[in-house]
């Protein structure tokens, strides 16, 4: 798995050129293909080698990235890009690796507004705010065909990484 993790590394820092404010957008085809353990290993891996990296959780009806890695976060993406919360209070830090962390805490329940968020304009600025803060800006999306809202992500990546289970998704649905 460790060995996967460094292949889509390096292959996100070649195709990246190296360059300043990168944002690579994990999807999957639909839930269970484990695009959210790739997108938080791919994270943790590009800040152990010295990135300046952000991971957003960006799958905000459900946000397993947060429950997983800060279930006690009260603020975060949607709270930061109406500007209810500042990033600095927002971002919680790993110490070993660097890596920044932009939670989406669980809402008790589903409304319109996060529903559509994704595709406001608070979320792109938000976004394009953190290109100029990191190196790689790793963005764990909702899967591509229950949802709409990757699409909406995707047009502000620069490299999307589809992550497919082996032999268990269908290849019509990939």
């Amino acid at each position: 798995f460790a060995e996967a993790v460094r292949a889509v590394r390096l292959a996100v820092q070649r195709a990246g050129g190296g360059g300043y404010g990168n944002m690579v957008m994990v999807s999957s085809s639909i839930d269970g293909e484990g695009k959210t353990t790739l997108a938080a290993n791919l994270a943790f891996s590009l800040a152990a080698v010295g990135m300046r990296t952000i991971i957003v959780d960006g799958d905000l009806r459900n946000p397993e990235l947060s429950r997983s890695l800060c279930p006690k976060a009260k603020v975060g993406v949607v709270e930061v890009a109406t500007r209810q919360a500042s990033l600095e209070k927002s971002v919680l830090f790993d110490r070993a690796t660097g890596l920044a962390l932009l939670p989406a805490p669980p809402r008790r329940r589903e409304t319109a507004f996060i529903n559509e968020f994704v595709f406001s304009g608070a979320m792109r600025n938000l976004l394009s705010h953190l290109r100029t803060q990191f190196d790689v800006v790793v963005v764990d999306s909702p899967p591509l065909v229950p949802l709409v809202d990757s699409r909406a992500l995707a047009e502000q990546a620069d490299r999307i990484i589809l992550a497919i289970r082996w032999d268990a998704t269908p290849q019509d649905v990939v």
